[in-house]
């Protein structure tokens, strides 16, 4: 039960970032419903769960050593072992620590239990990564958990940095400023600083998907294809060619025109009120004059 309410709370947390202006049906998993949960029209026949339903080499190769830590679904294994259809499960990535590098998998170990976790789901964080304020980091929610992006604040410690995590909600109420968390200094060697236009896992991706410019953020890539993760933690592939990185260096000015992040997908109907460049986030109407903060993470000038 403990473990369930964990994962439900996790994911209601990341998609209140999306729905503070304006909602509308979305075909996908309740992000407030029990991840593990298996619906009768969802389990395979025993033994034959495709272990990579994804369109996408998973023998990727991956950069880790022993003691490493790295970002992984936990919940890949488990759901083999269940019967459960790969392609319809929600996947948080969890810190965890690299027991054995191997060429298509890589042995893992989260919470005293160790797991083979195919390449491609494997997202390594170097031990000796330092930052400056501004830098967007990947990380996770180190008071919680989760992988989330933040935006250094304080870097009086490059090695350990105070960040705001981009992926937590801010909101409005009575005219007030709401953070879903307060700034947190986080631990060494637990970070990537991400580059502005670097195709690289944790960048926040735009792609084309039914004529939408769906949001999600690389988990792997190759050449010509990205694995996503997507709305609710859904896993999806798309075309190189078809996605668009988010600006992590963007430039919003009150009266301009935006690409606004409306649920599952990045749509022009705001407008930027206010952009706060040091904590990453920018006040947005949309085209029934409601006011919402998202992250720049959310925010595009073009797409």
């Amino acid at each position: 039960m403990k473990k369930n309410i964990i994962i439900a709370s996790l994911l209601a947390g990341a998609f209140l970032t999306t729905m503070s202006c304006g909602n509308k049906k979305v075909d996908g998993p309740n992000p407030d419903a029990d991840s593990t949960e298996v619906n009768e029209g969802d389990k395979a026949k025993a033994g034959n769960v495709d272990p990579w339903p994804w369109d996408f080499p998973r023998d990727v190769k991956v950069d880790v050593e022993k003691g490493q830590t790295v970002l992984t679904p936990s919940y890949y294994q488990r759901y083999l072992q269940e019967d459960k259809d790969l392609s319809k499960r929600t996947y948080v990535f969890y810190r965890a620590e690299v027991k054995e590098p191997g060429v298509g998998s890589t042995k893992v170990e989260y919470i005293g239990k160790e797991y083979d976790v195919p390449n491609a789901l494997i997202i390594p964080l170097p031990s000796d990564a330092t930052a400056k304020v501004g830098d967007i980091l990947l990380t996770w929610w180190q008071s919680g958990s989760g992988l989330k992006r933040a935006i250094v604040t304080d870097a009086s410690d490059p090695k350990a940095p105070t960040v705001s995590y981009l992926d937590l909600s801010w909101s409005i109420k009575n005219g007030e400023v709401k953070k879903f968390k307060e700034d947190e200094k986080i631990k060494p060697g637990t970070f990537r600083v991400l580059k502005e236009g670097e195709w690289a896992p944790g960048m926040q991706v735009a792609y084309e998907e039914e004529g939408q410019k769906k949001a999600g953020y690389i988990i792997s890539l190759t050449d010509d294809k990205v694995l996503i993760s997507g709305f609710a933690g859904h896993i999806y592939v798309a075309k190189r060619s078809d996605c668009k990185l988010i600006s992590l260096k963007p430039s919003f000015k009150p009266g301009d025109k935006v690409f606004g992040l409306y649920v599952d997908s990045y749509e022009d109907k705001f407008t930027v009120k206010k952009f706060d460049k040091k904590n990453g986030r920018v006040w947005l109407e949309d085209n029934r004059n409601t006011t919402c903060i998202k992250s720049i993470l959310e925010v595009a000038n073009n797409l």
